[in-house]
């Protein structure tokens, strides 16, 4: 499982255990998910937390979600209309978490847009070997901003 769908609980036991040892000499802690990731999950399961007053949530707080855009294949991605489940490449994990994003139906660019739409931070990553007509294109499509 992941952070985003069946490891929440085990997140912030790990978080709790980091701050406790820690001797209070933690400015930050990045918990990085992985490319198929809901971050909006992740964030979720920290705002239950702080509701259901879990006593780590009184030493930390989430900052910021960030999210990395591959520039080299975020446009082809995006446009293939492709189902999570025929992405092998994704990992063989998905298989099994496929019933958290919506089954065989859920797309891979419905995805990609719930990770850019939540986060706070959007990082342009190989943007150094696509072309400018691309970043602009995707500019305009108001992918990116």
């Amino acid at each position: 499982g992941c952070a985003c769908c069946s490891l929440g609980d085990d997140l912030l036991s790990s978080i709790e255990h980091l701050i406790n040892s820690s001797s209070g000499s933690l400015d930050h802690i990045v918990i990085e998910c992985s490319g198929v990731a809901e971050p909006a999950n992740t964030r979720q399961k920290f705002e239950s937390a702080l509701e259901a007053e879990y006593e780590v949530m009184e030493q930390c707080r989430v900052g910021a979600t960030v999210t990395v855009v591959d520039a080299s294949t975020f446009m082809a991605d995006f446009g293939t209309g492709q189902p999570l489940s025929q992405r092998v490449d994704l990992g063989e994990w998905v298989q099994g978490d496929l019933a958290v994003w919506g089954g065989n139906r859920r797309r891979v660019a419905s995805l990609m847009t719930a990770q850019v739409e939540v986060a706070d931070v959007v990082v342009i990553n190989k943007s150094d070997t696509v072309h400018h007509a691309s970043l602009q294109h995707m500019q305009a499509r108001r992918i990116l901003r």
